[in-house]
């Protein structure tokens, strides 16, 4: 990158230089070109890389008309040269050399080097492009796209990365929670698949309505986990239950099946004591589900399936 110039010059620059670059430049991967102002220097100036006389120059910005950091005038006189940067018409910022000799006897060195830094700054736009795009596409490929919460595969990545750090002794607190709609074939059968993926997202509306601050995943057709922790967790019995009256009231006020929620839930919450592992969390918050859908079959009798 930017530093490699410098690596790679063999010390050409000398013992004092200074890297001067606008603010702005941090936005360069983000914008396109006509988004900068035009052959015109900001107002201050940030220090990317800075030397004066073999030491690491420590201030991280100046006002630009002071032109070198930490000068305070009362050095030796010295042959300062200023080459500016363009990034298209962009001015986006200007080194400086002292005492380079050999760079102004030669014709070109001057040249070279202000190419290969700016080499560096369109590599840098791409890279950092190319990690945004990369991100995005994850994010994509990680959202459940009838319902945007999380997915399978995020699922997956999701307990990995959580039961590394439970391996590691830094999770102390934390609850799963398993979510399993009811009657959905029977809606899909009855009046199409259509109405079926109206109906998820209503389940899916009322369960991360009430579990606000956890993420919640899609891992099949009608099932859903949440893990749940912080604000959520200190008050997961209370969520839990106005979740269910909510589901029960919802049900009361319409008559139209699709405007219905009906889903089985069961949570668990990580007990050091009776768990060995992180997986024996979720296990046990699935067979809490299935109680709670066998109790509804008995409460509602046919009308759950």
């Amino acid at each position: 990158g930017i530093c490699d110039v410098f690596t790679n010059s063999r010390g050409l620059e000398g013992d004092s230089f200074y890297y001067m670059v606008d603010p702005e430049l941090r936005y360069i991967p983000e914008r396109e070109k006509d988004a900068f102002p035009k052959f015109q220097y900001a107002e201050e100036m940030l220090v990317f890389l800075g030397k004066s006389h073999g030491k690491r120059v420590e201030t991280k910005s100046i006002k630009t008309v002071e032109l070198i950091p930490e000068y305070d005038g009362e050095d030796e006189n010295h042959i300062y040269v200023f080459l500016a940067l363009y990034f298209d018409a962009y001015v986006y910022g200007y080194l400086t050399f002292v005492d380079i000799l050999d760079w102004i006897i030669s014709d070109n060195m001057f040249y070279k080097f202000e190419r290969s830094v700016a080499k560096s700054i369109i590599l840098y736009k791409r890279n950092v492009q190319v990690i945004e795009l990369n991100k995005r596409l994850s994010e994509l490929m990680e959202k459940d796209p009838l319902t945007n919460v999380k997915n399978r595969i995020a699922y997956e990545r999701y307990v990995s990365e959580m039961q590394k750090k439970y391996d590691r002794g830094e999770i102390k607190e934390f609850a799963v929670a398993f979510f399993d709609i009811n009657n959905l074939k029977f809606v899909n059968d009855t009046l199409g698949h259509e109405s079926g993926d109206i109906y998820i997202r209503n389940c899916c509306r009322l369960i991360c309505n009430s579990f606000k601050h956890c993420p919640i995943f899609r891992i099949g057709g009608d099932e859903f986990v949440s893990f749940i922790s912080g604000e959520d967790y200190d008050n997961r019995e209370a969520i839990l239950t106005e979740m269910r009256a909510a589901m029960r009231n919802i049900q009361k006020e319409t008559d139209r099946v699709l405007e219905h929620v009906s889903f089985a839930s069961g949570m668990a919450e990580y007990d050091s004591e009776i768990d060995n592992d992180f997986k024996s969390v979720f296990k046990r918050a699935d067979n809490l589900m299935y109680k709670n859908k066998a109790a509804m079959k008995k409460e509602y009798g046919n009308s759950i399936r």
